[in-house]
């Protein structure tokens, strides 16, 4: 892939602090497309709001959100999903401790878009949806919800 100054570049972190540097680097670097999100599900709704698909690039498309559900493996299970290939993680996955049925969906989504990016298969639009949705149901299903921040001091120092 060419590196352009006007590409854009998704920044997804769950704390601001880490995307305000992130985004202040790569404007000091010269990129000015900068999209930010807070967490997986935001990312998957900017790549929706893209409307690759209704443009026709389903293969960009399946390469984002390949790529968005990866990072989020990665995150999530601490597993190398970002540089390993699917058959290389598969196995990994089966072996998670979390319901069958999510690996089940997870190495469905994996593999079908791995068949758009590289084998030039083009899914019918209820694909394209469904398999939007099983990423959102298993970031829904395995995510962790932060711990209870400690509450502020409601009192002023002067």
């Amino acid at each position: 892939m060419d590196v352009t100054l006007d590409m854009k570049i998704l920044v997804v972190d769950d704390f601001p602090t880490m995307r305000r540097i992130v985004r202040t680097t790569l404007r000091q670097l010269g990129f000015q497309n900068i999209i930010e999100a807070g967490d997986g599900i935001e990312a998957l709704e900017k790549l929706r709001q893209e409307q690759l698909i209704e443009q026709g690039l389903v293969q960009e498309y399946y390469f984002r959100l390949s790529d968005i559900f990866r990072r989020y493996i990665e995150h999530r299970f601490t597993l190398p999903a970002v540089e390993q290939t699917t058959q290389e993680l598969l196995p990994e996955i089966m072996n998670l401790d979390t319901h069958p049925k999510i690996k089940t969906q997870m190495r469905e989504v994996l593999t079908q878009a791995d068949m758009v990016k590289f084998a030039k298969y083009l899914p019918a639009d209820q694909e394209i949806t469904e398999h939007y949705n099983k990423v959102i149901e298993i970031i829904a299903a395995t995510k962790i919800e932060p711990k209870n921040q400690p509450k502020k001091n409601k009192h002023k120092s002067y």
